[in-house]
């Protein structure tokens, strides 16, 4: 399946106006199903904190969506929809919460809305 990374502003504002949210303690999922493939993007916000908590946050976040999309070659988008679009947005927690808590979190919430691993 084809995995992209959202990179420009407009697909950011786009998936605010058409997606659903759902909370983890890891961090917000934005998601529209929709689209071709599966495109994810990243966002933290300076609040909290530098640079280097910011980038850590954002690798930790890429790796889950690895681990459970990307390098899973078993991963479908729910049924009746030829893609799906995620914006993982970072939280506190993201940063010191244990990877494989953080792989259920989002496994949940992409199994509660139709994916399937």
């Amino acid at each position: 399946m084809h995995f992209e990374v959202l990179k420009k502003r407009s697909q950011f504002l786009e998936m605010r106006h058409k997606g659903e949210t759902f909370p983890s303690p890891s961090f917000l999922v934005s998601m529209y199903k929709g689209g071709e493939g599966v495109n994810v993007g990243y966002i933290v916000t300076k609040k909290l904190g530098n640079a280097v908590i910011r980038n850590k946050s954002k690798r930790r976040m890429r790796a889950v969506m690895d681990k459970l999309i990307r390098l899973n070659d078993n991963f479908s988008v729910p049924e009746g929809t030829s893609g799906l679009t995620l914006v993982l947005i970072g939280r506190k927690f993201s940063i010191d919460r244990p990877f494989e808590k953080m792989v259920q979190e989002t496994k949940k919430i992409l199994q509660e809305q139709g994916c399937t691993f």
